[in-house]
């Protein structure tokens, strides 16, 4: 295996999302003063909720909508007690 520039820059970059998504996932936790025993399933939230947000490195279009061509749904996302699940 090379362990070239791409490489290095690739596990950098998975490694920083890999971040955020926690600490996204923590603050939400946080705010409701919920126990982490949720933190997986607050990291998957977080990570569906960046899939259908805009992003201004698509051109404000999600990353759903890039992968299938349309955009997603959200007619089913709620929001209980202000921490939204789906």
């Amino acid at each position: 295996m090379k362990w070239g520039y791409e490489n290095c820059t690739e596990k950098w970059i998975r490694e920083n999302e890999s971040q955020t998504l926690l600490g996204m996932a923590r603050s939400m936790l946080n705010f409701k003063k919920l126990r982490h025993l949720y933190l997986v399933e607050a990291i998957h939230t977080t990570d569906y909720l960046r899939n259908i947000s805009p992003t201004s490195s698509l051109d404000g279009i999600t990353p759903y909508e890039a992968w299938l061509g349309f955009k997603p749904l959200v007619k089913h996302l709620r929001v209980i007690c202000e921490f939204i699940i789906f």
